[in-house]
């Protein structure tokens, strides 16, 4: 669970859109009515955020990027 600095860390978007998203009922608050949290699972991610990237960036240096994947399999006849 996360709260609100917590969420918009994670998401890469701003406080008052993530409010936006709480109050029209998008954003599933598990917290208490005076201190809402979130699971960071179900935030919504900015893709050019920069925790996305790093992520990406990680996958792709443990081979876990699916292009590498494809490309190694049509090499090795897998």
């Amino acid at each position: 669970m996360v709260d609100f600095a917590g969420a918009v860390r994670l998401s890469g978007y701003t406080h008052g859109h993530l409010r936006r998203l709480f109050r029209s009922g998008q954003l599933r608050n598990v917290g208490t009515e005076a201190a809402p949290a979130f699971i960071a699972s179900e935030l919504p991610r900015k893709p050019t955020h920069p925790l996305a990237t790093e992520i990406l960036v990680l996958h792709a240096r443990n081979g876990v990027n699916s292009r590498v994947q494809v490309a190694r399999a049509v090499v090795s006849g897998d």
